[in-house]
């Protein structure tokens, strides 16, 4: 099929319309002559008319001229020429009947004769007046014969033998009218009823080419929809250029993309290592990948059909039955950890997740086996535990000795064991630091860190970082400008100095000698922004936002070697951001960097 949809409506639409309106055509053309042939029976029923009315007057006339005796001329009625006014009524009707029938007629060359006819006559009767007004009545009878023989001739040619033909012709007319109107009006019915029948006949034709092949081609599409909708083939596509044809293509194409896309999910969900399920409405397994085998340690075939609570360790098989329930009650997001009895004996950690589908009366659940992470959990706990007590407490100690040393409590040690103490001594701190860091962000993961706030003085805390810092700064030879300030936040001070202290032994590190370290503080509506600025080698723009990472650090040549652990910003942001506040620094290369953070006002 060439045409389009588009096209073959217009075809089927317009077909017909085009066959009504030629119909109409003729039936107008037919209902046009009709109505002339009804104009020409009315007129010829007036010509008619007015030519019987004429004759009748004419006729009456004659017979009171003819029977007009010698002594009924003497009579005051014919000398008062009473005939005038049956003469002039003569004239009216004449001139109506020229009207009738046209100036150009036959029969209006008969009226002018007709006409001439009557004032002839018009003239012998006002003769015959004047002579009995004269009282020359012996002229008047003995010339009565010769005008009565006139006057006769001239009333035959008031009433000429064209008068009688042009009355026979429209009496003619008038008997053939109702014939013809007849005529016209079973051509009239005819036409119609062939228009009729041909456009029932020639639209039931074009439905049946039509329609009939688009319904074919229609029902076609939905078969094969509905085969794709089964999963199985469907047939190529359609041949042809209109919309269904470019339909059945659109769905060839379609059910190709699907297949594939199955295929590919197929293999997903087959390669997957999670767990990937369906759990009907009565809690038991119909499907199951390939990685629920190697998770429960059993076929697939033995898990189908059987309960999963079955496989559910004992502890928590009750907690399993409220999270089906909830999921089934329509709930959605719920997520339960649930040990499962493998085959073997062993037990296994794992987050179970579902969506109920109450379409399909089941639950479809995804099952992540989360064993190792318990494992490193509790491995970090471990860590931790040890960090705290194994190692925090001989840190200490030694932290203790070294300080005893160095002061010359234990006995005085030469130059070179003063270095030496001082070298311990400087290590036992970078690793305490790097014990506290690690605590603390293990602290900031779990979600245990917790804060104490309180007004603090900004200043307070500047003099106790300037405080413990300032033999570093000496040594470094790096002055330290404080801003004074009578501003308070609200915030909790010992985490806050030391956001402080890690800000600003960075600026020492990176700070050449002779360089200043400037800390001030702005306040900005209900937040106070708190400054460290340096004037240390910059860090590089592309590197801002990722020194608040853990572990990163600055890859710059003049930043190599002087690092530290990597924990320090990322802490420092932790803090800031449990404040409710925001940390950021800006930089320029050879000039500085500047870092600021914000804190409520108390």
């Amino acid at each position: 099929m060439k045409l389009s949809l588009t096209a073959k409506a217009i075809i089927l639409i317009s077909t017909p319309l085009i066959f009504e309106v030629g119909s109409a055509f003729l039936l107008l053309d037919l209902q046009k002559q009709a109505e002339e042939e009804a104009e020409r029976a009315n007129h010829s029923r007036a010509v008619y008319d007015k030519i019987n009315s004429i004759s009748k007057e004419i006729y009456e006339v004659w017979n009171t001229a003819s029977s007009v005796s010698r002594s009924s001329m003497l009579t005051t009625s014919f000398l008062n020429q009473s005939y005038k006014k049956t003469f002039g009524h003569l004239r009216k009707q004449y001139q109506e009947l020229v009207n009738l029938s046209g100036t150009k007629s036959k029969l209006a060359g008969a009226v002018g004769e007709a006409i001439k006819a009557l004032d002839d006559a018009e003239k012998i009767l006002d003769s015959t007046c004047e002579e009995l007004r004269s009282g020359n009545y012996d002229e008047v009878f003995a010339n009565h014969k010769v005008k009565e023989k006139n006057l006769k001739d001239l009333y035959l040619k008031m009433l000429s033998q064209e008068f009688y033909l042009a009355e026979q012709e429209e009496e003619k007319l008038l008997k053939d009218s109702p014939m013809r109107l007849r005529q016209y009006r079973q051509r009239t019915i005819n036409i119609f009823l062939i228009a009729l029948a041909g456009n029932v006949v020639f639209s039931l034709i074009l439905a049946v080419f039509l329609v009939g092949r688009v319904t074919n081609r229609l029902g076609h599409l939905s078969y094969e929809v509905r085969k794709l909708g089964t999963g199985r083939p469907i047939s190529a596509p359609l041949a042809g250029s209109d919309e269904i044809a470019g339909l059945s293509k659109v769905l060839s194409t379609m059910a190709v993309e699907l297949d594939t896309l199955l295929r590919q999910q197929g293999a997903i969900v087959a390669n997957a290592r999670d767990t990937i399920c369906a759990i009907d409405d009565k809690g038991c397994f119909t499907a199951m990948n390939p990685a629920g085998e190697r998770l429960f340690g059993y076929y697939a075939d033995e898990l189908r059909a059987s309960r999963f609570v079955e496989y559910v360790y004992a502890a928590d098989k009750e907690k399993a039955l409220n999270w089906y329930q909830t999921l089934r009650s329509g709930a959605s997001g719920e997520e339960v950890e649930l040990r499962i009895e493998r085959e073997d004996g062993a037990v296994v950690t794992a987050l179970w997740s579902g969506q109920w589908s109450e379409a399909d009366r089941s639950l479809f659940c995804v099952i992540h086996d989360i064993s190792e992470r318990k494992e490193l959990e509790q491995a970090k706990q471990e860590l931790t535990a040890m960090l705290t007590h194994d190692l925090r407490t001989p840190l200490t100690t030694i932290q203790a000795c070294l300080e005893m040393l160095e002061a010359g409590r234990l006995g005085s040690l030469n130059a070179r064991g003063v270095e030496l103490v001082q070298v311990a001594d400087r290590n036992g701190a970078r690793m305490m630091n790097l014990i506290n860091d690690l605590l603390d962000i293990e602290k900031i993961k779990s979600g245990t860190m917790s804060l104490e706030l309180a007004p603090v003085r900004i200043a307070d805390m500047f003099q106790e970082v300037d405080l413990n810092l300032s033999q570093w700064m000496k040594e470094s030879r790096i002055a330290l400008k404080l801003q004074q300030t009578d501003l308070c936040v609200l915030a909790d001070r010992d985490k806050i100095c030391r956001v402080l202290f890690n800000l600003v032994s960075n600026a020492i590190k990176f700070s050449p000698p002779g360089s200043r370290i400037s800390l001030s503080t702005l306040r900005e509506g209900h937040w106070v922004k708190i400054s460290v600025t340096d004037q240390g080698p910059g860090i590089p723009a592309d590197q801002l936002d990722l020194i608040f990472e853990r572990f990163a650090q600055v890859s710059s040549a003049e930043h190599k070697g002087k690092g530290g652990s990597g924990l320090g910003l990322a802490i420092c942001r932790a803090i800031v951001n449990l404040h409710g506040g925001k940390i950021w620094a800006t930089s320029s290369l050879g000039l500085g960097t500047t870092f600021y953070f914000t804190l409520p006002v108390a």
